[in-house]
């Protein structure tokens, strides 16, 4: 109560001054719903402030697909509060350590890097409008492997717009997408290493974080692995 007393004077004083600003909720962190189902019903009770659902989560040297489930928890109880199912909701600080801001040394680089665009992946896909990295030039800008596999991810996203959330069967995820160009593609990966993995008919070629793009002959496997592919559809 007291929080949400010093914020709704300054929103007022914001929507007053900037036309179509957005407010973000105070972000609860390390997955805390009942901190954020407090304060969903504090704004229910005394007037509504923010637009966009907001909280913090770092990865703290787990692999992204075990820790989404902590997102999933907190996106759940943002849609199965009153009045807030069709708010945007986004990870408004996130890396790969709280403390370090750096990928945990138990892993190999290509799995740190391979983590780096799956937690992207990953949140996208399950319908976050934002994932704000924290200390992005120190952690991703100035690494050029990191940096190159970003900008590759963001070739293939802008534009485009997943269908479902990413699934998984065993340790092979997929995420069902549609280009910009309007063609059907499908993100893969393994992650625990490098396996065989049977594109379905219409995919005919693959791309790779390096930017490669690769032919996929009828009844060819494909070999995935911690970093992400994209099997692109002929149509």
């Amino acid at each position: 109560p007291q929080l949400y007393q010093l914020m709704a004077p300054g929103v007022a004083t914001i929507r007053s001054k900037v036309p179509g600003a957005l407010i973000l909720t105070p972000p609860a962190d390390r997955g805390d719903t009942d901190w954020m189902r407090d304060w969903l019903a504090q704004e229910n009770k005394s007037g509504r402030l923010s637009d966009i659902y907001s909280f913090h989560l770092y990865l703290q040297k787990i692999k992204p697909e075990p820790r989404f489930e902590t997102i999933q928890r907190m996106v759940n109880l943002k849609n199965g509060t009153t009045g807030w199912s069709n708010t945007p909701w986004m990870n408004s600080e996130t890396n790969f350590d709280a403390a370090t801001f750096a990928c945990d040394s138990r892993y190999t680089s290509d799995d740190c890097l391979g983590q780096m665009v799956r937690w992207h992946l990953l949140h996208f896909a399950y319908g976050a409008h934002n994932l704000s990295w924290f200390y992005f030039n120190t952690t991703i800008g100035h690494n050029p492997d990191y940096s190159g596999a970003y900008h590759q991810m963001m070739e293939w996203l802008v534009g485009g717009h997943f269908t479902a959330a990413c699934s998984a069967s065993g340790n092979v995820y997929v995420c069902p997408f549609i280009q910009a160009n309007g063609h059907y593609a499908i993100f893969v990966w393994n992650l625990s290493g490098d396996s065989s993995y049977t594109p379905a008919a219409q995919y005919r070629d693959f791309k790779d974080l390096r930017g490669g793009t690769n032919t996929i002959s009828s009844g060819k496997l494909v070999t995935i692995g911690v970093k992400p592919i994209m099997l692109e559809a002929a149509n």
